[in-house]
């Protein structure tokens, strides 16, 4: 993004798993997301998947260990945050997350503790689960119009 850019949509895509001891295909987990410590919303992991191995993950990559995860995209509009651009998460838009061309993105995953599923996630990346990939940040923006006034 540069001077003269107004960010009007984030899509923010990662593979992700609740977290357990060994492995637990229903094991739900509160995770909650944050940029530059403003409140995203909650969606709830289902399970921590360890009934096989994750496609791309290493030989060395323990069995008893989780495998894989489910490949999500948070977005972030002027609607509000979704998640896979169906589920509203949050009234949070864009416009309140204050990002021009000169912000920092501090994006936090969190499991806090009290909440009524209090497992913890585990985030995948590239050579890891079922989808070869880092988490990816994709910013949409708009140019800002100039109006000439004679």
């Amino acid at each position: 993004m540069q001077a003269g850019q107004t960010l009007s949509e984030l899509h923010i895509s990662f593979e992700i798993s609740s977290e357990c001891p060994d492995t637990n295909e229903d094991y739900p987990s509160d995770i909650y997301f944050s940029i530059n410590g403003i409140p995203l919303g909650m969606w709830i992991s289902p399970g921590d998947y360890g009934a096989r191995r994750g496609y791309v993950s290493p030989a060395w990559w323990p069995e008893a260990l989780n495998q894989y995860g489910l490949l999500k995209t948070l977005i972030i509009n002027n609607e509000g945050t979704f998640m896979d651009g169906t589920k509203k998460l949050s009234n949070t838009t864009i416009q309140d997350l204050n990002i021009d061309y000169n912000s920092y993105i501090t994006l936090r995953f969190e499991v806090p503790r009290g909440t009524a599923n209090c497992g913890g996630c585990t985030l995948f990346g590239e050579n890891f689960g079922d989808h070869n990939q880092a988490i990816r940040i994709k910013a949409y923006y708009e140019e800002e119009n100039e109006l000439d006034i004679d």
